[in-house]
């Protein structure tokens, strides 16, 4: 009994941390998926649904967000609510499955899961990872159950539960599609052994009967029972997860190398590390055939990987899924538990503790060499556990040893991750931002970067205060009425989050000189400024390069007819573009202090490569003005602007300015309507 009471004490030590976690260690929002989410979710609860939305079709997601938003209003607590209790009632069925063994094992499964980065990371944002985590496992927990415990229901119960948990999943977002190679092995193998036939029937048939209802309803509701499809065609953009839409050298680095970088460099290869670490298990019979609970998850885990890796989630075309930890987190619970169980089989092994060693020093050397900080936050320390441990693989206390420090090991990530929650602390910026902007007296007009504009409709529960909240794109300087006050709101974080860089910024936000300054802090670099007058510039210079015929202004001059982004023509740069040499002396530039060289062109990478715009000038500047963010995806034609400040104080009298683009490793690489203009303040020049 006493044994029994450890073991959920245990769970709820595993709880506590996650809720301690959304306390000390919240990052908040990103600014983009979650506040459309939100909105969906608020919009929701007022009756209206969008068909024409493919995020409004996660409907899991949304329900129980519109739910927490009634019940406790539109806040982050509410936000955060829903994938909290997912990712909790994901850890109480891995504490199920593990609840035989002895609490100190039961410990290290619930470490593997609960104190993943990305895992954690994840559990309380309005995002449907959690969800689809939840209910990826709750459908494998159900045939698990199925075939290795005391069935206390009929068949039916088993499959429906499972083929449920599924459509859930289906119905929270579509990657949950690569838990079908799982379940089609599952079934095969079951069926050339002739085994739990009937299971699988019921299951089958219980997913067709749940999808029949599915379209049925939409059909009837909408009036097309694809609408959800049709939605996801429609919204769907070029980016650099189109593997489809690029060239094959990229899909072929996704597949051959890429996934198992991502999963070193975010540390979701923990589990497998062990799982390698014993071939004997992960090559038996019983695992191909899962006739025992560990060749079950080993299995689990490892068809899950292939899948992840190789799998095409586009029904037109090869496309695996996307680089991003989030969209892999399904696997971890799963991995989790092979990995625990070849721990309590093989800890007092040395055979299999100098496996887990070596392997662990592998990946340590690949993460160091793709500039992980894993390497020192995670495997290094995980070297040192292991090594540990094989010291104290014979004692009666070599599993409390070893789930201490595998504790310690894998809290280090979660100690640095907390220490930065605390440095941009999210929760100040948001009373900082209702504080400031909220409070402002109507109406008024704030420009700001496009996460800090999605976040203020957020803040104010998408209700229209009488202040308008515009991102730099949605800002047009030309329609604006002069008797609307104007406020611009820096924020380092959130201009982060939209990828800005400061190349990317308007004039009037990059130069702040002789706006009423209403709010500073440093330690955040938040800033509030009340902006009288707009700085207003004018165009002093402007040039294009079209590559359709020689143009005398440009050196080095380049085309071809191969690919092209308009016209019949484009270049083809080798290490250098060609480039507009401009005479300082030609430029009207009388009183101006400052020259905005502004940049516009179509370019097409066909892999990763070294490309920069470049503006140097004869007295020696030289500025390499890296754009990699932009670039949506390889193969394709992507809009590339630039714009950069010069202080003419630097320029000596009759410099030369030179601009191209710089391709460093001489990669194939093709440029098209590469426009450049030159610009000073109005009243400068006025002046």
């Amino acid at each position: 009994m006493r044994l029994e009471k450890n073991k959920y004490l245990v769970f709820v030590f595993f709880c506590f941390l996650i809720i301690v976690h959304h306390f000390v260690g919240y990052l908040g929002h990103f600014g983009y998926d979650d506040m459309h989410y939100a909105r969906l979710a608020h919009d929701l609860n007022l009756g209206q649904f969008n068909p024409h939305d493919h995020f409004s079709f996660r409907i899991t997601l949304l329900g129980l967000t519109s739910l927490s938003y009634r019940l406790f209003g539109i806040n982050d607590f509410a936000s955060s609510l829903p994938s909290m209790l997912a990712f909790i009632t994901t850890l109480f069925l891995i504490f199920i499955v593990l609840k035989k063994e002895k609490p100190v094992i039961v410990a290290i499964g619930l470490s593997f899961f609960s104190l993943n980065l990305w895992g954690l990371f994840y559990s309380d944002k309005l995002m449907p990872d959690a969800f689809v985590t939840f209910f990826t496992f709750l459908s494998i927990f159900f045939i698990y159950i199925y075939k290795f415990r005391k069935r206390t229901f009929s068949v039916f119960v088993y499959a429906f539960a499972a083929a449920l948990a599924l459509f859930l999943g289906f119905n929270t977002k579509g990657n949950i599609i690569l838990v079908f190679p799982l379940l089609a092995y599952f079934f095969i193998v079951d069926l050339v052994l002739k085994r739990d036939i009937k299971f699988w029937l019921l299951f089958i048939g219980s997913s067709i009967l749940l999808l029949f209802i599915y379209f049925v309803f939409y059909h009837f509701v909408l009036g097309n029972a694809f609408a959800r499809f049709q939605a996801i065609i429609q919204n769907s953009y070029l980016n650099q997860c189109s593997y489809s839409e690029q060239p094959f050298m990229v899909t072929l680095k996704r597949i051959a190398y890429q996934l198992l970088l991502l999963f070193i460099s975010h540390a979701l290869i923990t589990g497998f590390l062990f799982i390698f670490a014993s071939p004997k298990h992960l090559f038996s019979k019983n695992t191909f055939l899962f006739t025992t609970k560990t060749g079950f998850f080993i299995l689990s885990a490892v068809v899950l990987l292939l899948s992840s890796n190789f799998m095409t989630i586009s029904a037109t075309g090869y496309s695996p899924m996307c680089l991003d930890p989030r969209h892999f987190l399904f696997i971890v619970p799963i991995t989790g538990i092979a990995a625990t169980l070849l721990i309590k089989d093989n800890i007092q092994h040395l055979n299999f503790i100098v496996c887990s060693i070596v392997l662990t020093i592998i990946v340590f050397v690949f993460a160091l060499v793709i500039k992980s900080n894993t390497a020192w936050l995670l495997y290094l320390p995980l070297i040192v556990v292991l090594i540990l441990s094989s010291l104290f693989r014979k004692t009666r206390f070599n599993y409390i040893i070893f789930s201490i420090l595998f504790f310690i090991a894998l809290s280090i990530n979660l100690v640095q991750m907390a220490m930065y929650a605390h440095k941009v602390n999210f929760r100040k910026q948001e009373k900082t931002f209702k504080e400031t902007v909220l409070a402002l007296d109507k109406p008024a007009l704030v420009l700001t970067n496009t996460v800090q504009r999605n976040l203020a409709n957020y803040l104010n529960k998408f209700n229209e205060p009488g202040i308008e909240v515009l991102s730099y794109d949605d800002f047009n300087q030309n329609e604006h009425t002069d008797n609307v006050p104007i406020y611009l709101f820096k924020n380092y974080y959130t201009r982060y989050l939209s990828s800005l860089s400061d190349q990317q910024l308007p004039y009037y936000a990059r130069v702040t000189e002789g706006y009423e300054k209403l709010y500073l802090d440093k330690t955040l670099d938040i800033q509030f400024f009340k902006i009288d007058t707009l700085i207003n510039t004018k165009t002093i210079l402007e040039e294009k390069n079209d590559f359709e015929g020689n143009n005398n202004k440009w050196t080095n001059s380049q085309s071809n007819n191969k690919i092209v982004y308009s016209g019949n023509y484009s270049s083809s740069p080798g290490k250098y573009s060609s480039t507009l040499k401009i005479k300082l002396d030609t430029l009207d530039i009388k009183n101006a202090k400052q020259l905005i060289v502004s940049a516009n062109f179509q370019i097409l990478l066909m892999e990763e490569s070294e490309v920069r715009f470049v503006l140097s000038t004869a007295s020696g500047i030289w500025k390499g003005i890296n754009f990699d963010k932009q670039i949506k995806a390889y193969g394709n034609w992507v809009p590339v602007s630039i714009s950069e400040i010069i202080n003419i104080e630097e320029l000596p009298p009759g410099d030369t300015i030179s601009l191209y683009i710089l391709n460093n490793d001489e990669h194939e690489v093709y440029l098209d309507d590469f426009d450049i203009s030159i610009s000073v303040l109005k009243k400068q020049q006025e002046n």
